[in-house]
């Protein structure tokens, strides 16, 4: 038996419209015949007749069919409706942004800001983590978008670059590096080095040093980044990394100070991620370009 599909509602309306098989076929260009199947398995398949025919005469629907086409025509509508896009309730749907967990400080905050300020209505929220962690819920469809360094990104998500950022010293003040305003790699290889760790960010810093032939003296390792930046202001080494704050002090109120590296680095791209299996939301879009402004 015939499944009715949006199809033969269609066909059914276009009849009613025009009134006659033949006007309908040439309106929406479908031969007549194949016109005239349709509709007569339409009928069967609902054991009713839509239409009376009477010879010379229009089509014109029985009472059945005046209520099925009321129907029909509604379901159409909403159909077509699903295909559109209405922008304000758009902003209304849930958004969840993924954030690697050391630009958390840096990067929630402003975008938690300017979103609440565009977009008073929307619904925003966003999940702090690492590199596995953002990637592993975006591949399952948690997170919608993440903001990260280009590192452990799963291949199958697709990244774009937002902008480079550098790796950067962090001295307390009483280092006796703290009086050069640019340090090289090889001026860090007898110093203790306080480093986060986080897998792939920690293997990352490493790296800057075996590209040298040096073998860093890693002295503690911080669970975050801030942690690690508090170590630095309290004399447990020097710190090393790509994150920046722009605060001078750690959080316990202790001053901190920036060098340059001058040779041996590379710039690490900040990237917004998605999942092209999850594809953004309009709104989603708007969120990814207020980020890569903010960020740049």
């Amino acid at each position: 038996m015939l499944s009715v599909n949006l199809r033969h509602i269609e066909y059914a309306i276009a009849v009613a419209e025009h009134g006659s098989v033949s006007l309908a076929a040439a309106a929406i260009h479908i031969s007549q015949p194949a016109l005239s199947v349709a509709i007569a398995a339409l009928e069967d398949h609902l054991d009713h007749l839509l239409f009376i025919r009477r010879k010379g005469s229009p089509l014109v629907l029985t009472s059945y069919g005046q209520e099925f086409m009321t129907k029909a025509v509604q379901l159409v509508a909403q159909f077509e409706a699903l295909g559109k896009t209405d922008y304000s309730a758009e902003h209304r749907r849930p958004v969840v942004i993924g954030c690697y967990e050391d630009l958390g400080p840096l990067l929630i905050g402003p975008i938690l800001s300017e979103v609440e300020e565009r977009y008073p209505d929307s619904s925003l929220s966003i999940q702090t983590g690492n590199f596995d962690f953002l990637s592993r819920e975006m591949l399952a469809g948690r997170i919608d978008l993440s903001v990260t360094y280009n590192l452990g990104v799963d291949p199958s998500l697709v990244s774009r670059e937002i902008t480079k950022i550098y790796p950067h010293i962090l001295l307390y003040p009483d280092h006796p590096l703290a009086a050069c305003e640019k340090i090289r790699i090889k001026d860090l290889s007898d110093e203790p080095l306080v480093l986060v760790d986080q897998g792939r960010s920690l293997w990352h810093m490493v790296g800057l040093f075996r590209e040298h032939q040096i073998s860093p003296n890693i002295a503690h390792r911080a669970a975050t980044y801030e942690i690690m930046r508090s170590m630095v202001a309290n004399g447990l080494g020097i710190g090393l990394s790509y994150t920046r704050s722009k605060s001078t002090t750690s959080h316990d109120g202790k001053p901190l100070l920036d060098r340059k590296i001058v040779d041996g680095y590379s710039a690490e791209p900040m990237v917004t991620v998605s999942n092209p299996a999850n594809p953004l939301s309009p709104f989603a879009k708007e969120i990814e370009k207020l980020i890569a402004n903010i960020a740049s």
